[in-house]
């Protein structure tokens, strides 16, 4: 079996990634868009806050996507309901419970950018 070791560091010297190489450029065939660097990804890729091209070019120029929206300066368009029986909480970093949340924002991809989230009930 295997051993954990609790407050243990690892240290790589070497390391080699197999089938891990980005996308090569090519003609973009119907339902795709063709990114800066000559790549092609499926149109409902673009503006998505993941890097589909390999180089972000899908995720520039997306201000007009409905529903874009980064959380980094609020709730943008969305608005918290009232008369209803849970709360959105503006977060950034990990949540009060053990095992809920995000383990990071869809913005930055660490615990420095915002997101929603809600409170799971008991």
């Amino acid at each position: 079996g295997l051993k954990t070791v609790a407050n243990t560091t690892l240290l790589f010297d070497t390391m080699h990634f197999t089938n891990c190489t980005l996308p090569v450029p090519d003609e973009c065939k119907e339902g795709q868009r063709q990114c800066k660097n000559g790549v092609c990804v499926e149109t409902e890729k673009f503006c998505d806050f993941s890097n589909d091209c390999g180089d972000w070019s899908d995720e520039f120029n997306c201000e007009s996507y409905p529903g874009r929206c980064s959380f980094e300066e609020g709730l943008c368009d969305y608005v918290q309901d009232d008369a209803d029986d849970f709360d959105w909480k503006w977060r950034t970093g990990s949540t009060d419970i053990d095992g809920t949340g995000p383990d990071e924002d869809h913005t930055y991809g660490n615990t420095t950018g915002h997101y929603l989230f809600i409170e799971p009930s008991e």
